[in-house]
């Protein structure tokens, strides 16, 4: 568990570790330079199973990440972050699902995120899925996996520290070329948000090294370069007020076309996930103008997926509307 000024919320993580019902594990503990009291709530835990590593320099967590993958000694490593809460049954749930899933590599769990936003996430349970994912981002929520360490010693997998703000994503989609991956069903972690996640602060550096993940693994499929107005919506940068239709639907069916001669992706999830990347494009990207409208309706028309998503969308503005207009008073049963 990396810690870098994180005296607000590192007393409650280190805790959830230490009550798992699953006792017998080291936990490793790296300190980065905290400025704030984080070591000294730390140094408060005298519980042997700590092993506390410091640095008079802040670092950046993913040299620490690869220096606890080098120190662990446990046949599974689990990872953890500071700010995070652990579920107590977290480690014996994960355990026994690796134990009984030897071909599984690493494997995450559902997870509740608290804080600035309140949400159950579900990402998907199986490896054909989540590799499918993998076309846009990762499904796995990095401080709720667990990895089998003999993966990792076989094939001399690591942390890239280039890749820093994304590189749990480039991790996964590398580890997932030598073994299987999971998400248990099952809610282990609450994930919190708020203001100083790594995510928050530093978007637009982690959308752009998503993009160096996502457009191979587009690339791959297609078995050819993304044509430019491609690589535009792969990077999430389509303008819906210009004529977008003719070039996206013909790039889909020929990524639907790719995908029947290389059996890379279930047929059905990659045409679904497709429609739904159209949708949130959409959605993200409105605009109160003609052309913006012609695209959205050509789009509605030929996509089920859209339609969907769109008609979620609705209903969530409604619902949302309903929601302050009861909390005025203006609604009465």
């Amino acid at each position: 568990m990396p810690v870098y000024n994180c005296e607000n919320y590192v007393g409650d993580a280190v805790k959830s570790i230490l009550n798992q019902t699953f006792t017998d594990f080291e936990f490793l503990i790296f300190d980065d330079g905290s400025s704030d009291k984080s070591l000294e709530i730390i140094r408060s835990f005298t519980d042997p199973r700590i092993r506390l590593f410091t640095s008079k320099e802040n670092q950046g967590y993913v040299v620490h990440l690869n220096r606890g993958l080098d120190l662990a000694k446990g046949d599974y490593l689990f990872r953890m972050d500071a700010d995070d809460i652990a579920l107590p049954r977290r480690f014996e749930r994960q355990i026994k699902f690796m134990d009984a899933h030897p071909e599984i590599g690493l494997c995450g769990t559902w997870y509740r995120v608290f804080g600035t936003l309140e949400e159950l996430r579900r990402p998907p349970l199986n490896h054909e899925e989540i590799q499918l994912h993998f076309l846009h981002s990762s499904t796995l929520n990095h401080p709720s996996v667990v990895l089998r360490r003999q993966v990792l010693e076989q094939h001399q997998l690591r942390y890239r520290e280039d890749f820093l703000f994304a590189e749990d994503y480039e991790f996964f989609v590398r580890v997932s070329k030598y073994t299987r991956l999971a998400n248990i069903p099952e809610v282990l972690l609450h994930y919190r948000k708020h203001a100083t996640n790594v995510g928050a602060l530093r978007r637009k550096r982690q959308v752009e090294l998503s993009n160096r993940i996502r457009i191979p693994r587009f690339e791959l499929l297609m078995g050819r370069p993304l044509k430019p107005i491609e690589a535009r919506f792969i990077r999430q940068e389509i303008d819906f007020r210009e004529p977008v239709v003719e070039p996206l639907l013909n790039f889909i069916q020929e990524a639907e076309a790719a995908n029947l001669e290389k059996g890379l992706y279930n047929t059905v999830h990659l045409r679904r996930f497709l429609h739904r990347r159209i949708g949130m494009e959409l959605i993200l990207r409105r605009s109160l103008t003609p052309a913006y409208f012609k695209n959205l309706i050509a789009f509605g028309i030929h996509f089920a997926g859209v339609r969907q998503i769109l008609a979620k969308q609705v209903c969530r503005k409604v619902q949302l509307a309903g929601r302050r207009l009861g909390e005025e008073g203006l609604l009465f049963a």
